[in-house]
């Protein structure tokens, strides 16, 4: 009896030595283990919550690629569903948030088209992820005297273009809680036949002095769902017109991708018009 029960736990002792260094270690390392189990975002809540003397932000901008709503559960749950912490998600390729002005950004690990524009806080030693906290600060875009609002309380505050590189630039508000369609959670991939892309998009065109369309960039690289009222942000369109073509003027403004409806302003405008040389 007391070899058998030796003999067990000479087997248990091998597999463990052979095993656990893999899964405690090696396994949870791998990157698409990470990026299955979100542990990037358990890393920002365990930061958020590590501390209750020293208290994280509330209020922040968090980066992501936006392919779907699971990564704002994921870090929804991690966080408690707590209804005081207010993460706001956008895509650093193509956006910037402005207000609020801290986000925890570096991940994932794609061209940061802002980066120039934050600095990283001390705080950011404290998080074991890819993630670092940072503060934002951007210039205002050159803007008209007054906001321009759409039905649905975004609304436009300033431009920039670059003719040479085809860079287009626009800086956006929310005024109040924006008023958008319902967002149902569908699964990824979603059932057969059942749409579950964005339901609003910025759409930027150049035209010639004709108003003949030259090219085209759409789409709104922050997640509208998690913004607040008087939340602010910054996003690039690229127009790149073809060899030989002029633009004269910027055409912009909002749709649903779903039904192609356009957003009108509260002037009753489906699009703002600019001149190319702004």
């Amino acid at each position: 009896m007391w070899l058998a029960i030796l003999a067990g736990i000479v087997l248990v002792t091998a597999v463990a030595l052979r095993d656990l260094p893999a899964y405690f270690g090696e396994w949870p390392d791998r990157g698409m283990v990470r990026f299955l189990y979100r542990a990037d975002i358990e890393d920002v809540a365990d930061f958020i919550h590590h501390d209750p003397d020293n208290p994280a932000p509330t209020d922040f901008g968090i980066t992501g690629l936006l392919a779907g709503p699971w990564d704002r559960e994921a870090l929804t749950i991690a966080l408690n569903n707590d209804p005081a912490i207010r993460p706001r998600w956008y895509n650093p390729e193509r956006a910037l948030l402005l207000q609020p002005d801290i986000s925890f950004s570096g991940y994932p690990d794609v061209v940061n088209a802002y980066e120039s524009a934050m600095t990283p806080l001390p705080e950011s030693a404290d998080l074991t992820g890819g993630y670092e906290l940072v503060r934002v600060n951007h210039p205002p875009l050159p803007a008209d005297d007054t906001p321009i609002c759409f039905t649905n309380h975004l609304c436009w505050t300033g431009a920039a273009y670059d003719p040479a590189s085809g860079v287009l630039e626009l800086s956006w508000e929310a005024a109040d809680y924006l008023d958008l369609p319902p967002l149902p959670l569908i699964s990824n991939p979603p059932p057969p036949g059942v749409y579950n892309g964005p339901r609003l998009y910025v759409f930027a065109q150049a035209v010639d002095d004709a108003d003949t369309f030259l090219t085209g960039d759409d789409g709104l690289w922050v997640d509208p769902s998690t913004l607040y009222p008087g939340d602010a942000f910054i996003q690039q369109h690229h127009l790149v017109v073809p060899e030989g073509t002029t633009p004269a003027a910027i055409l912009f403004g909002l749709y649903d991708p779903l039904t192609g409806e356009r957003v009108l302003t509260v002037d009753g405008a489906d699009h703002i018009r600019l001149e190319a040389t702004r």
